[in-house]
């Protein structure tokens, strides 16, 4: 924003507050006297505004009220409004006593407040409720999407969501294990369920003509076992899943929606990825029969994916998830490993089948 657009919003304020202060007095008096027109022509009312509208417009420029975004109003702005507000009458109060004596009346004080303060908040409020509320377009073009935690980070990237169409995202509701928030509202948004609801839910709002695109992991503090499940109850809902970053990596970035990005095997590890000695992991691997269980699986499949690169002559890919399964061959056929690739649907359980396939391969 340039300096001219700075400085014409700051005069834009600076009027919108001398209007406030105006009305917010002549409410006051015209209440105070029982509703009579008369006295919005009082001489009462004129030696008012001549000494309180200088002394609130001067607090309100020192407390900043000209500052900060409409749009992003929260409880600390309302709070600053409150006391500024305070601050605004008081001063004005002991200005008027000190000039006119206990001739004004002390109710006028209070209400003068009181609808200074609403009208003040309100209209900033009323900005940032018609952001986030009367101004979002659903459209069949945008990605409906769930958010897996309903934590901070959840609530931030919401109220991203909402205050930026540019996204193209919708979100539907709110996934979170935590028991006390099943079933709540958050920003009048649901939370559904729990994550291993995740493919009931997507079953759900597909019955009803609405496919969930997407799932975002707003679980920046999540260990990684936690993002293990929370990845293993996207994929059993056959849902494409992306995550955020640490709150560390944030700090580098502007917007949270900014740094949504694709799961990666330090966020499944829970910790840094380990720089192992491939030389001594050839001499193990190339030549030999390998089998790698829970083939299909995030850390399984990545598990296939190197040790094929190291030359085994055969790979068995076990796991019970066949469509799954059925991928991860596909992939190691299409990069032409030299090992024989053997997918084998079963058990890790079942013993029988797992020392067949021990005595086969």
């Amino acid at each position: 924003m340039n300096a001219n657009l700075i400085k014409f919003r700051g005069l834009l304020l600076m009027a919108f507050h001398a209007m406030v202060i105006t009305l917010s007095l002549s409410i006051a008096v015209w209440i105070r006297f029982e509703f009579s027109l008369r006295s919005l022509e009082s001489s009462l009312l004129m030696t008012g505004l001549t000494l309180i509208l200088p002394i609130k417009m001067v607090v309100f420029s020192v407390g900043s009220l000209q500052r900060g975004w409409w749009r992003y109003a929260g409880l600390s702005d309302l709070v600053r409004i409150f006391l500024v507000n305070s601050a605004a009458s008081g001063l004005s109060a002991l200005g008027l006593f000190l000039w006119i004596g206990p001739g004004f009346p002390r109710s006028i004080y209070v209400i003068d407040f009181l609808l200074c303060f609403l009208f003040s908040a309100g209209a900033r409020f009323s900005v940032r409720i018609y952001n986030e509320t009367l101004r979002m377009e659903f459209s069949s073009n945008k990605k409906a999407i769930l958010v897996y935690g309903a934590g901070a980070a959840g609530r931030t990237l919401l109220r991203e969501v909402r205050t930026n169409s540019t996204l193209g995202f919708q979100v539907i509701g709110f996934v979170d294990d935590s028991q006390l928030l099943q079933f709540a509202r958050i920003m009048d948004v649901p939370v559904l369920g729990e994550g291993r609801a995740i493919p009931a839910i997507v079953d759900r709002y597909r019955n009803r003509g609405l496919k969930i695109d997407e799932v975002i992991i707003a679980m920046p503090s999540a260990t990684g076992r936690q993002m293990r499940e929370a990845h293993a109850n996207c994929r059993a809902a056959g849902v494409p899943c992306r995550t955020i970053p640490g709150f560390s990596d944030l700090l580098n970035g502007k917007y949270l929606s900014g740094q949504i990005r694709n799961i990666s095997l330090e966020d499944l590890l829970g910790r840094e990825q380990i720089r192992l000695d491939e030389r001594r992991i050839q001499e193990d691997i190339a030549g030999k029969a390998i089998m790698v269980t829970g083939a299909a699986g995030s850390i399984g499949s990545e598990l296939c994916r190197q040790t094929a690169s190291f030359g085994p002559t055969k790979l068995v890919l076990f796991d019970q998830a066949e469509s799954e399964l059925f991928k991860i061959d596909q992939e190691l056929r299409q990069k032409h490993f030299n090992a024989e690739i053997i997918p084998i649907v079963g058990d890790i359980r079942d013993f029988r089948c797992v020392e067949d396939i021990m005595r086969t391969h």
